[in-house]
């Protein structure tokens, strides 16, 4: 997994493990790009703290195997924007 942080908050990177336990796994820095091993079932949520308020996108799963789940993610006062290859945002 791949994930780009193309907005100005810090974003928080859970992992839901496989009794559904939410564990924080990373937090990106604005601007930060980090790469991950994940596999298909795996499930993530993404968290940010905004003036607005808190953000969360999620479930996100890898969509397919022995391909790279790509994810550009920005913010704007609707949430989150993103863009992505081999993801299933839900």
């Amino acid at each position: 997994m791949s994930l780009q942080n193309a907005t100005t908050s810090q974003i928080n990177v859970l992992w839901a493990d496989f009794e559904g336990v939410l564990t924080h796994y990373t937090t990106l820095q604005p601007k930060q790009t980090a790469a991950f091993d994940s596999y298909v079932g795996h499930i993530w949520y993404l968290e940010a703290f905004t003036p607005e308020g808190a953000v969360c996108l999620g479930p996100i799963r890898p969509a397919q195997v022995n391909t790279t789940c790509k994810m550009r993610i920005e913010l704007d006062s609707q949430g989150f924007l993103y863009e992505q290859q081999a993801c299933k945002v839900e």
